[in-house]
């Protein structure tokens, strides 16, 4: 658990120091992209990966949250309304809607990390849908709805605090899936575009023959990067578990 902190926190610094430009040119020269180091380019990744992760993350959870928690307490047609979207999104695969709605955009940070939580908010729906229906029938929910307290108070104050385990959870695990998909997104062209990413570091290493050319640099980069990332945030989890 401090291991993953460290870790998280090594690479929330990195991130910050790549957003103040202070990343010096050291390991290897990248000449396209603008003759930044691949340090420089992965460096840059992180603090993308942090944008997009937590944006996408958030976004999922609060529109997850919110249906769910109206699909629950109010019930009838407005949760079989909740539940057709939620099915729907469901019936088609995850990636792929990404990429459509992704290409539709026109591509880009803002693109990816709306596509990804309009998408992902499936899963933290069902969840809070399950946890409030059992939340509704407690002692102090029910006691707080027979003193006249609102919904809106009876939700922030007697259920949300019920259920910030499990949203921090979905949280971090949001917060990969965001980063992997804009992985792939980059690296088939409809994800970030004019900046460095390590979906457009493989993307460029692909397209310039890298491999065929002995130069395994920015593959290797990019591919410690993000693995170190999800190793970190799978052991932050377990943790958590633990």
């Amino acid at each position: 658990m401090k291991f993953s902190r460290l870790v998280a926190g090594l690479y929330i610094s990195v991130a910050l120091v790549a957003a103040s430009g202070a990343i010096p040119v050291e390991i290897n020269t990248d000449f396209y992209r603008g003759n930044t180091s691949v340090w420089q380019s992965a460096a840059h990744g992180a603090k993308v990966a942090l944008i997009i992760g937590s944006i996408a993350a958030s976004t999922a959870l609060l529109i997850g949250s919110v249906l769910g928690f109206i699909s629950a307490w109010y019930g009838g047609l407005i949760a079989t309304i909740i539940l057709w979207m939620a099915t729907s999104i469901a019936a088609i695969p995850g990636i792929l809607l990404v990429l459509i709605l992704s290409y539709g955009m026109g591509g880009g940070i803002s693109a990816v990390f709306f596509s990804v939580g309009l998408v992902s908010w499936v899963g933290v729906y069902r969840l809070v849908h399950a946890e409030v229906l059992n939340l509704r029938s407690q002692g102090h929910v029910e006691s707080a709805s027979s003193l006249g307290a609102s919904v809106p108070s009876i939700a922030i104050r007697h259920i949300l605090p019920c259920l910030k385990p499990i949203l921090a959870t979905q949280f971090v695990l949001h917060f990969m899936y965001a980063v992997k998909a804009e992985t792939v997104l980059s690296f088939l062209g409809v994800g970030v575009h004019q900046q460095a990413s390590w979906g457009r570091m493989l993307a460029d290493a692909w397209a310039f023959g890298d491999l065929s050319n002995g130069n395994y640099t920015r593959i290797i980069v990019a591919s410690l990067c993000l693995a170190g990332l999800m190793l970190t945030l799978q052991s932050h989890i377990y943790g958590r578990q633990k």
